[in-house]
């Protein structure tokens, strides 16, 4: 009857009487509505699956590039400036991948750790 109340747009009385002369049909289309929303709730949840499966590879992918742009630029500081100190860590470790390339970028000219990075402070 879902079908039919839904696309019959049926008065009670003529619904009573469809129901009278079509008693077969309620089960059926109670099965296809069923099946119409278990269908629907399995591409759904397909759909959910696969976006979160494709952000979370994004964000794994962003989040590998950040790493290994900090951990290049940390070597190369390292090769330049010696051993880093703390304030330099934390820094790097709050950046973008952005602002570390840029920093990589400006290592070639920098005399100082300070000059590179700026102040001590993260």
């Amino acid at each position: 009857i879902d079908f039919v109340d839904i696309y019959g747009n049926l008065t009670e009385d003529e619904r009573h009487d469809y129901q009278k002369r079509y008693p077969q049909e309620e089960s059926k289309m109670a099965g296809l509505a069923e099946r119409l929303r278990s269908e629907g709730m399995q591409q759904g949840m397909q759909q959910g699956m696969q976006q979160g499966m494709q952000q979370g590879m994004q964000q794994g992918m962003q989040q590998g590039m950040q790493r290994e742009a900090r951990n290049m630029l940390h070597k190369l500081m390292a090769l330049k400036f010696g051993e880093l100190p703390e304030w330099a860590d934390q820094k790097t470790k709050n950046a973008s991948t952005t602002q570390l390339e840029q920093w990589m970028e400006q290592l070639l000219t920098a005399n100082t750790l300070q000059e590179l990075l700026g102040t001590r402070e993260p």
